[in-house]
């Protein structure tokens, strides 16, 4: 992480916002805005489904400091990895001795308080409500009753809309893995293997692209249930059959920062109906991207996917996509309602989608990521199209 492209300009950007709406301190307890101000990528499972885990890991930036809050579990990645100005760490298990985990917790808290908050107190304390535990937010009014909380939701989003040099180098690396995974689907697919055997190759091929385990999510669906959206579930122990629909869509996280891509294919010589749907949804993707460009507004790459579909005869099944970054799914969106003007150095997955619905036999969606530029869209995701 440390080779990349210098840290430092994520909190920059993280404190113009905070400024602009008035707040001197914000707590981030979303994952993602942990790791986009630190630079620390919060390991997935956390809480309960990590072993040892006494508590959340917390992060708070302030008008001149920022600090880390882990668990002695992560302390040493959190050493490595951080570039936050104070790392506090709090014993959450011990082998031999009983501690109180929630205590512990909570003087670790009340010490990363400590380092961000400035001494002209009261002040206006932002906070990320949606993942913020209880435990902390009744700490907070029985404790320090001359705060004032406010949502900094929308703030925090904001500030992370438009990606750093840093961050760009992140997603590239992710969109690579990714790639790899699509391409080992291609190469491997045909009638007679169940949809595990193939999703464990794509997640193979993205680890060893990636130089280890990574968090990865998605789905692969073959068959009939590609023609809806809402599947139960998948992969599942089924084997493919010829002619079948495949949709594989894939979000690794590498270094704390997301791919998310999403291919088409067919066991087999595809059929009419399928290319039908794959050629919607591909040239759907690719006018969307098109608007992804300075000057154009969220909602217009929405509406350029929209109209193609329109023109295959098919509607829109969901979102044209949205954006990545530290989290899988950021904003701006590509819906109809969002406005936000688009800006160099936001990076989207796009990914509409067309299906045949319930009673149908195939369906098709088409994801790849794309980074602004001045100039226009610059496509990051490099793996072949499974359909032409």
């Amino acid at each position: 992480m440390h080779s990349l492209p210098g840290f430092g300009m994520e909190v920059a950007q993280l404190r113009e916002a905070l400024a602009a709406h008035n707040l001197e301190v914000v707590v981030l307890s979303e994952p993602g805005s942990i790791c986009f101000a630190t630079g620390f990528a919060v390991p997935l499972p956390i809480g309960a489904g990590t072993a040892f885990a006494g508590g959340p890991i917390l992060a708070a930036v302030g008008v001149e400091t920022s600090g880390l809050l882990v668990s002695g579990s992560e302390a040493g990645a959190a050493k490595q990895d951080s570039h936050a100005d104070a790392l506090t760490v709090y014993s959450a298990f011990d082998h031999l001795t009983a501690l109180d985990a929630r205590a512990e917790f909570l003087a670790a808290f009340d010490q990363l308080l400590r380092d961000v908050l400035p001494s002209n107190t009261p002040v206006v304390l932002g906070i990320e409500p949606r993942s913020l535990p209880a435990l902390v937010v009744t700490h907070l009014a029985e404790r320090y009753p001359r705060l004032t909380l406010r949502d900094a939701s929308a703030t925090v989003a904001r500030a992370r809309m438009v990606k750093t040099p840093r961050e760009i180098a992140l997603l590239r690396g992710a969109a690579r893995a990714a790639d790899a995974g699509q391409c080992a689907l291609l190469a491997q697919s045909r009638s007679g293997v169940s949809e595990l055997t193939l999703w464990n190759t794509v997640c193979g091929a993205i680890e060893a692209v990636a130089g280890g385990p990574v968090p990865i999510t998605g789905e692969l669906v073959a068959g009939t249930r590609t023609s809806v959206v809402e599947y139960p579930g998948g992969p599942m122990a089924r084997t493919i059959e010829p002619g079948d629909t495949i949709i594989c869509d894939i979000s690794p996280c590498v270094s704390g920062y997301y791919a998310d891509c999403c291919n088409t294919l067919v066991a087999g010589d595809p059929a009419p109906e399928q290319l039908r749907y794959f050629r919607a949804a591909r040239d759907a993707g690719e006018a969307a991207m098109h608007m992804l460009r300075p000057g154009k507004g969220a909602s217009d790459a929405f509406e350029a996917a929209r109209a193609t579909f329109a023109r295959h005869g098919l509607p829109v099944a969901h979102y044209a996509g949205h954006g990545i970054g530290a989290s899988v799914n950021e904003l701006p969106r590509l819906v109809p309602h969002d406005l936000t003007p688009i800006e160099a150095g936001m990076v989207f997955a796009v990914e509409p989608g067309a299906y045949a619905g319930q009673g149908g036999s195939t369906g098709a969606r088409c994801e790849k990521m794309v980074l602004v530029t001045a100039d226009g869209p610059e496509i990051l995701s490099q793996f072949p199209w499974g359909l032409s």
